[in-house]
């Protein structure tokens, strides 16, 4: 999930927030690591961002926007590397800088995830 704090809003709870609105799924998350960066889109806008990027388990149920999500998938991390690999115009750049730029971040947050994880089919790294 993705998107903004509100004016006056914590990050932890923009990220919960989100969480809802795009997965309506709720879920204890942890600040797993903070990031920059910058990209021209192709469809010619520029990103800048200050991230604060999340984890947290597995929720049990999920419930997806249509306005916000086409599809969900359960994949290890390695299962979602190799298709990044494959298809990187699948994913959004954020996803890709973090894997790229973060992946020793990444594997921590999913690995706290994981220890916190009560639901079964959690995502494996």
């Amino acid at each position: 999930c993705c998107g903004h704090p509100r004016p006056g809003e914590r990050t932890a709870a923009a990220a919960r927030r989100r969480l809802g609105e795009e997965l309506g799924a709720d879920a204890p998350l942890r600040l797993g690591f903070r990031t920059r960066y910058h990209t021209r889109l192709a469809n010619g806008l520029i990103e800048h961002e200050l991230v604060h990027v999340y984890f947290g388990p597995a929720p049990r149920t999920l419930r997806p926007a249509a306005a916000e999500v086409a599809r969900v998938a359960w994949l290890t991390l390695a299962e979602l590397r190799a298709d990044l690999r494959r298809r990187p115009g699948r994913y959004a750049y954020w996803l890709r800088h973090y894997l790229g730029r973060h992946l020793p971040a990444v594997r921590r947050g999913l690995r706290a995830a994981q220890g916190a994880q009560t639901a079964p089919g959690a995502l494996r790294t």
